[in-house]
């Protein structure tokens, strides 16, 4: 079971060719200039425990120019994970020996959680970002839960594929998506409960800060069943081609003091209140994993204090943490009583600074 990586080896990531390193099981800081590869390597261990980067939608803008194919492996003690991704957009997973035909198996023992510049789009962006939000912490949390999403989206891919020839859905896959639907719904309302707990512990702890609700909003009208939405709305469904209710149009509304929390936060104040909500999210998965959390140039993201709250608060969580930065001087206060590493990078190569 991998919680903790000691190992990793990077391979034609952008400009970065080679890297083989040992890393702290604590906090792991890449400080350099602008430009130099920090983010890349946030990049390859994302690609690693997602399948995917966060910085580009083609695999083409992440290999290394004139090369044909990159990868990422890392381990622990006694699994490794490994990745390797083509110019062709071919893609191998791998756990140990294993050979895997998705990034689930990766995903499930190396959960990581990313801290950058777009983490406030949790709570500016549209709701695909609160649903993906609920759903990552669910699929880590309920088994079956992947199973019966993916089931659901097939239902639905079905229905309005006959809703967009403007014929009635076929009854096999109206009844199909109700039934896995409603699985979906339910994991979800589960998950938003014993999250909002935990978040709202996590807020009062470390700003005391109260009365924020999170309301769970189903993707169709409160208190009445979804089949009936269904019926109703089917008319509509056939105008516009596509199904208007369902756990696929749910939403997370966030809300302080009954008004929407991106109306009443700053900037600043947004930053922690993201972070404080992927904390919360690495405590309900402790039972089962413990994530690994990319902080891309912490000190961009987060004030003094608020980067002293993040950090003293991940110590108590005993997470993973890789950190980029230009300097370390500011994080020093807070890592004097921890394992660190720490390593610097400059126009791609990566040296461990501790000679």
């Amino acid at each position: 079971m991998v919680a903790q990586i000691n190992q990793l080896i990077i391979s034609n990531i952008r400009n970065l060719q080679t890297a083989d390193l040992d890393l702290s099981s604590q906090f792991n800081l890449f400080l350099g200039p602008n430009g130099s590869g920090k983010t890349s390597i946030l990049e390859a261990i994302h690609l690693l425990g997602v399948g995917r980067s966060f910085r580009a939608r083609s695999m083409q803008q992440v290999i290394a120019f004139g090369q044909d194919q990159s990868s990422v492996d890392l381990g622990d003690a006694g699994v490794w994970l490994g990745v390797t991704r083509d110019i062709r957009g071919e893609v191998q997973y791998r756990v140990g020996e294993h050979a895997e035909s998705s990034a689930t198996e990766l995903t499930k023992m190396f959960p990581v959680q990313l801290i950058d510049v777009n983490s406030t789009l949790l709570l500016e962006g549209g709701p695909n970002f609160r649903r993906q939000f609920i759903d990552w912490g669910v699929f880590h949390v309920e088994h079956s839960f992947l199973e019966n999403w993916r089931k659901m989206r097939r239902a639905l891919e079905q229905r309005n594929a006959a809703l967009k020839a403007k014929q009635r859905p076929a009854a096999v896959w109206d009844e199909a998506f109700l039934r896995y639907a409603l699985l979906v719904d339910a994991a979800r309302q589960e998950y938003v409960h014993n999250f909002s707990q935990v978040f709202n512990g996590l807020l009062s702890e470390m700003l005391g800060v109260g009365n924020v609700v999170l309301r769970y909003q189903h993707g169709w009208s409160e208190g009445r069943e979804l089949a009936d939405a269904l019926a109703a709305t089917l008319s509509m469904d056939m105008a516009y081609g596509y199904t208007n209710r369902g756990p696929h149009r749910a939403d997370l509304e966030i809300l302080i003091e009954g008004r929407a929390a991106k109306a009443v936060l700053s900037r600043g104040q947004a930053k922690i209140f993201v972070c404080i909500m992927l904390l919360a999210r690495a405590q309900l998965l402790q039972p089962i994993r413990n994530c690994a959390f990319l902080v891309d140039d912490l000190h961009a993201e987060l004030d003094k204090r608020n980067c002293g709250l993040f950090m003293d608060a991940i110590k108590r969580l005993g997470c993973q943490v890789f950190i980029t930065g230009i300097e370390a001087d500011s994080l020093r206060a807070h890592l004097h009583d921890c394992d660190t590493r720490m390593f610097h990078v400059e126009q791609g190569r990566i040296t461990d600074m501790r000679g």
